[in-house]
């Protein structure tokens, strides 16, 4: 694999972590920002939102998808549409995964990923 390659790689995984932290948000846990603070029921609730969302998109049920992220990435959107079309278009490996496997929360520049 190229340094490109896994430039590119990178740059994707990093900006999913991102994604999932916004779509996690859902959970209404004010302690996000705070990883010391994210107890193991809040890890389950933002596994839970985060296995919904990618359970409706394997249904391609952009509506129900879109119900599952923050408001901030809804606001971000603002339709269903624009939602869904940087979804499928950027975010191949979260629209249609293969396979996925929870890691533990790790901070990241200040973010709970």
């Amino acid at each position: 694999m190229s340094y490109k390659d896994l430039y590119r790689r990178a740059k994707r995984l990093s900006a999913l972590c991102i994604f999932a932290v916004g779509v996690a948000q859902l959970s209404g846990s004010p302690s996000i920002a705070d990883e010391a603070a994210v107890g193991p029921d809040d890890r389950a609730t933002i596994q839970s939102v985060v296995s919904d969302q990618l359970v409706t998109f394997g249904r391609d049920d952009g509506a129900a998808a879109f119900s599952h992220a923050s408001p901030a990435i809804q606001d971000m959107f603002g339709t269903l549409g624009r939602f869904i079309g940087m979804v499928r278009r950027d975010y191949v490996a979260v629209y249609m995964p293969r396979q996925v496997t929870f890691m533990e929360l790790a901070m990241v520049d200040g973010a709970t990923v």
